[in-house]
C-alpha cells in the first residue's frame, strides 16, 4: 500500500490518498462535515455519516447531487 500514515507509532498504510486523508482525520480530530439544520452543532469527519445523520432530521433528506458534481475523475 503506497500511502502510509505519518504519525508517529500508527503504523497504517492505504491504497489510495482519500483513504489516508480520511484517516488522518483520527489523528488530527477535523470534522469537516457540518449538520445543515440551523439548530445541530454537530460535525462529522466522513461525508456518509453526515449523509446517515441528516436523514434523523428528515427521513426523506437525500445529498445535493451539485455537491458530487465537482469530482473530475474519469474512468475508462
Amino acid at each position: 500500500r503506497p500511502h502510509a500514515c505519518e504519525y508517529p507509532g500508527c503504523g497504517k498504510s492505504f491504497g489510495d490518498s482519500s483513504s489516508l486523508a480520511r484517516h488522518r482525520r483520527t489523528h488530527t480530530g477535523r470534522r469537516p462535515y457540518k449538520c445543515h439544520d440551523p439548530d445541530c452543532d454537530k460535525t462529522f469527519t466522513r461525508r456518509t455519516t453526515l449523509n446517515s445523520h441528516m436523514r434523523t432530521h428528515d427521513p426523506n433528506w437525500q445529498p445535493d447531487p451539485e455537491t458530487y458534481a465537482t469530482c473530475l475523475l474519469t474512468f475508462s
